[in-house]
């Protein structure tokens, strides 16, 4: 019932008690290095620090929870937003790309920009994986057909609709400017990105990723980036984002990245989606970026005429200033070690050829 208290027993010896805000909630916190004398905190007394990027490194957040109850969203209003916020779905056999990303490129995230991991029970008990919210298994209770990897679809909405109403409880003073998603192994050049998303108006309604004719809705592998506005808007029609979502799972394809457009659509009414040619669905390693293939380059191709281009990363990059690359599992390790190189040298960009 509301107002709950669990007791669980954390990593190097830390007990920490957490008040459940309205439903129930099993979380843990505990601060490296630290193995005793722990002050207890209540999950309102952390929510600030759990939410910074600077206390990320130092704290684990995991939550196993029923979806808060919606909020008004005049608790919210005047608010003043800041930063990026990465929601990075991961779990099973893929953990461990999130945590490769966790030590390279994710290790260099500045305050006031924030992470969390969208995960399932098989994080519970994976304690270097920091800032994770657990997606209850309970969602899907009324799905017949939902295996793994279907399930694993709802947790990008499922990510955006959490962080919403546990940001606006909080009175919203942690509102991120942007809501960045992505997949596990979706590399981000953070200033390549701030740069494009600079070009954008975040208080009107926006939608940035990657659109081509080869995909059906965004080209998911390379992330999006949704304005405060729109992420917003979809947080406040979470129960009926994720009943839509979950109908597309059970009855249609499970893909979420071919549906955002239509949720989006239906839910935010007027929103903008933008091809972004920074957003890149593929890797360095290979395919296009080799083009080995006789029109291979053409493939994921910037809409609207743009014409793709020669850069130290990719023989057909979608832009001079790539923001994501879509890693995969086959080159994960070595697209990310070629990517990372890069990124201790400075920002890629600057030398594309037409």
């Amino acid at each position: 019932s509301s107002g709950c208290v669990f007791t669980r027993l954390c990593t190097m010896n830390v007990v920490v008690v957490i008040r459940a805000l309205s439903l129930p909630v099993l979380s843990c916190l505990f601060l490296a290095g630290q193995t005793s004398g722990a002050k207890t905190r209540s999950l309102e007394e952390s929510s600030v620090e759990v939410a910074s990027w600077a206390v990320f490194r130092k704290w684990q957040y995991v939550s196993k929870s029923s979806m808060p109850s919606n909020v008004n969203a005049s608790f919210i209003k005047g608010t003043k937003r800041d930063g990026l916020l990465y929601l990075t779905t991961t779990g099973g056999p893929s953990i461990w790309k999130a945590l490769r990303a966790q030590e390279t490129w994710m290790h260099a995230i500045p305050v006031p920009d924030r992470a969390v991991h969208i995960c399932d029970s098989t994080c519970e008990h994976e304690k270097r994986l920091q800032s994770v919210v657990v997606m209850p298994d309970d969602l899907f209770a009324n799905c017949t057909t939902c295996n793994g990897y279907k399930k694993a679809q709802l947790k990008f909405y499922f990510g955006l609709v959490y962080m919403y109403r546990k940001l606006a409880k909080e009175g919203g003073a942690n509102m991120p400017k942007w809501w960045i998603i992505k997949d596990d192994d979706t590399y981000i050049d953070q200033l390549n990105l701030k740069l494009e998303l600079e070009k954008h108006d975040p208080s009107k309604p926006v939608l940035l990723a990657a659109l081509s004719g080869v995909c059906p809705g965004i080209c998911g592998g390379g992330g999006a980036a949704l304005s405060w506005k729109l992420a917003e808007k979809l947080g406040q029609e979470g129960d009926g984002l994720l009943k839509s979502m979950l109908y597309y799972i059970e009855k249609e394809s499970p893909y979420y990245d071919e549906h955002m457009p239509n949720l989006v659509r239906k839910y935010a009414p007027g929103a903008s989606i933008e091809d972004s040619a920074p957003f890149h669905p593929y890797s360095p390693i290979g395919g296009m970026c080799e083009n080995t293939e006789k029109n291979h380059c053409r493939m994921f191709g910037p809409v609207g005429g743009r014409k793709l281009m020669k850069t130290e990363q990719c023989k057909c990059a979608r832009s001079s200033r790539p923001a994501t690359f879509h890693l995969g599992d086959a080159n994960f390790d070595k697209g990310l070690d070629f990517l990372y190189g890069f990124a201790k040298k400075g920002p890629m960009g600057g030398d594309a050829k037409k």
